[in-house]
Order: structure tokens, then sequence, then C-alpha cells
């Protein structure tokens, strides 16, 4: 008979209760603390026992990825305004390439079908392509009420973030609106702690590359200085896509965030009404995509991503139980639920035995995998129930 090794899953559950790294929330989720002061996220942790006479199982090392499923770095295209080109040209590009992206929308002038952008009409998509872009799985996230500078008046700067995230979640039922454009990529202080009210992050930039790295924090790391001021690259030109790819490449060398800002995408032959600002040739667009593809970069919507940042941020790890041939885990991070779906990826270290195995969470088989140097990998939800690991070939108990 193959005796258990069996750990006391109550004395554990007091005593192994650790933080990843420094929990963080948005004010709507009971704390203003920002991300600058977080550190990089360790790629190894350590379950320490009880106590060692309680312990009879080998320690167990952890991680949380950086980005999920441990790709290389992160990468985020956005589009602002909402124009109909968007919807015309981008949207079927991306869904070629199976490319999920964020599409920031000036809310107000939507219902009429148009905006005046200074002296400039443009044609916006309508609410129902909003809709059958959002179904897809691409992010429509907010660019304010009216596209007006947001900083200096607070009862205003309040409404129109208010206000605009509240019509996109009228108008989009399938996922709830989390993220923020500023207009002309500006905002101050004040306007930034009025968004944490109604958002989990938001996304600065600016159009020029040479001064990419003096904004806004410089490059993106998995830990942002401030997520209410992320750092986006706009590409207005098929000289400026040259100049952020060499850009993306230092991004990768941090394993930060590419968040990539566009406007408007001509192809020579669409309505003039119905293209966005400085708008960038569609055999350039294709180019981007092309480029954003290479290998092992988690390529995600502007929301999902930050959602991943928060979560990380604020997963805790708690062993409940060992036995021979199964370890079980929670995972949790005190987060709402409702907006915080995002996997998380973790990294813990097993025995070389344990080279079959399944990763099961609330009744649903998860995604895992088995590295050569004795770690597996797999996927789970925050909050989403215990977490229970198993080797599936009883010939290889030890």
């Amino acid at each position: 008979m193959i005796r258990k090794k069996i750990l006391y899953p109550c004395l554990l559950a007091a005593s192994l209760f650790l933080s990843q790294c420094a929990t963080y929330r948005p004010e709507f989720l009971q704390s203003d603390k920002g991300l600058v002061d977080s550190p990089e996220p360790p790629l190894l942790r350590r379950i320490e026992p009880a106590s060692l006479s309680s312990y009879r199982y080998k320690a167990m090392d952890y991680g949380i990825a950086p980005w999920f499923r441990f790709k290389s770095m992160a990468v985020s295209l956005t589009f602002d305004d909402g124009t109909l080109d968007q919807y015309l040209l981008a949207f079927p590009e991306l869904e070629k390439k199976n490319i999920k992206a964020t599409f920031f929308v000036v809310t107000e002038p939507r219902d009429d079908g148009y905006w005046l952008d200074f002296e400039e009409r443009r044609t916006l998509f309508s609410w129902d392509q909003a809709r059958k872009m959002a179904v897809s799985g691409h992010e429509i996230g907010s660019h304010s009420k009216t596209h007006a500078h947001l900083f200096g008046n607070g009862s205003f700067v309040e409404e129109e973030l208010r206000e605009s995230r509240a019509k996109i979640d009228r108008e989009i039922r399938s996922r709830r609106c989390v993220s923020f454009c500023w207009p002309f990529w500006k905002s101050n202080d004040e306007s930034r702690s009025l968004a944490r009210r109604y958002y989990i992050s938001a996304r600065a930039g600016g159009p020029d590359p040479g001064r990419y790295a003096l904004k806004n924090g410089g490059f993106m790391t998995p830990n942002p200085y401030d997520i209410y001021q992320i750092n986006g690259m706009g590409i207005l030109s098929r000289e400026q896509f040259d100049t952020w790819a060499s850009i993306g490449d230092r991004i990768a060398d941090k394993s930060g965030w590419a968040v990539i800002n566009l406007h408007g995408i001509d192809d020579g032959l669409i309505d003039q009404q119905s293209l966005g600002w400085k708008p960038l040739s569609i055999d350039s667009f294709k180019s981007l995509l092309d480029h954003v593809e290479k290998s092992n970069r988690w390529i995600a919507p502007f929301g999902r991503v930050s959602r991943y940042i928060h979560e990380r941020q604020a997963a805790n790890i708690r062993l409940i139980s060992v036995e021979t041939d199964s370890v079980i885990l929670s995972l949790t991070d005190n987060l709402d639920d409702e907006i915080f779906d995002q996997a998380l990826t973790v990294k813990l270290r097993l025995s070389e035995t344990w080279k079959n195995t399944e990763v099961h969470q609330n009744g649903q088989l998860m995604w895992s995998e088995m590295r050569e140097e004795g770690f597996l990998l797999f996927d789970a939800f925050p909050d989403g129930g215990p977490i229970v690991i198993r080797r599936v070939d009883p010939r290889l108990r030890e």
C-alpha cells in the first residue's frame, strides 16, 4: 500500500498566506495607492512550511508570470475617436490575424453619426458596429464624452469621465467599460485622481517617437509607475512606424508593455470624411500588424492587460494541502470579480516525477504545461475556487 504524505490543511490555511507583491486597488475598490512603489514582479517566491515538523513534502517554488503565459512582453493596439475607417478597414485586418484591439470612442456625438473635430467633420462608426466588434473580442473604451481638455474644472472633468463610461455600459452590454484614453494625451494629478473612481487604467502618450522615452514614465515595465498615465506610442505615418519598430525592440528587451496608438487608416478609396486624424496607410498598417505578431508576445486589448497587472499586484497564493498525487492551492486577489476576470499564469516547481499533470479549477480543465526544468506552468482565475493539481499516471508515484 502506498502511504500518502499529508499536510495539515487547517494549519497551513492559517499560516501560509503569502502576498505576491504589494496590493493595489483603485479608489472605487477602497484604496488610492498607485503602482509607483511596486517592485518588479519576482519570477519565483518560496512557499515556506508552517513548521518543519508538520511539513513532510519538498519545498515548492512558485511565481506569478509578469505577463500571461510567461510571454516575453505585452502589446496593445489602441485606436482613438472611433471613426468609421477603423471599422471598415482596421477591424477586418485585425480579424484576419485574430488580433484584438481597443477602440477608445468619443460618446456624445456617436448618436448623430458624426463628430466635429475642430473644423473637420468626421463620420463615426455606429453603436451597432461597436457592439459587433465587442462581441468579437475587441474592447470599447472611453475617450471622454466630448473630447475636451480634461483638467482645470473638476466637476466638468468628472462629468466627462462618468457620463462617457455610463453611455458605453448602456450600449455595450457584453463587457463593462474599464479603460480611458486622455484627449490630446493630456491629464493632470487631479484628473487622474478622478479617473480612479471610474476606470482601472488610462492611456496617455503622444505622436513624437523622439520624445517617447521622456514622457509618462518612459518605457512601460510590467509594473507601470502610474497605471492612469500609460505611455502610448502614436504612429501617424510610415516613417513613425519604422521608428516605433526599434522602440518596440527596446521595450521587448525590458519585458515591457508596448502600447500602440493609432487614429485613421486610409486605403486611398474610402470617403475622406470617414477618415480619422492623420491616417496611416492600409499597407503600413498591415506591416505594423506583421511586426507586432512576432513570436512570444502577448497581444491583448488595453483593458485586458490592465486587468492582469491589477490582479498580479494583488494576488495571494495559499497552499491548502499536499498529497502523494495532488496539490491544492488557492489564488485570491480580493478585487471585484465582475471586472477583474483575467486568468493569471502561475509557475510552480514540482518533483521530476510529476511529468503527466492536469490542473483543474471549479471543475474546469485549465491550460497547463510542464517544462523540462521541473516547473509546471498553469492558468488560474483569482477567486475562482481551489486549484487542484493532479498526477494522472499512478505509475509515477514516489
